[in-house]
């Protein structure tokens, strides 16, 4: 098998030997290298302000008045 997930671990096999020679697909992917990551936030930083426009915006709300918030209170606890 080879590919980008491939690893070539016939380097230690002597002819004759019960070992695996070859090629054989690892359980992990290879590390991101410092670029992919540079070209992944450049592209964000694009992105962000086209996607902002499609962001929920949070609703400003008046602070409660202390009465309010007793007559809330007394009625929900039938005080």
């Amino acid at each position: 098998m080879t590919g980008e997930n491939a690893e070539d671990v016939s380097f230690g096999v002597v002819p004759g030997s019960t070992g695996t020679a070859g090629t054989f697909a690892v359980a992990w992917a290879p590390r991101r290298s410092p670029a992919s990551d540079r070209a992944r936030r450049e592209a964000l930083a694009a992105l962000d302000p086209i996607l902002s426009k499609f962001r929920p915006q949070a609703q400003k709300r008046a602070p409660a008045r202390s009465a309010s918030i007793r007559t809330a209170r007394a009625t929900f606890f039938q005080e």
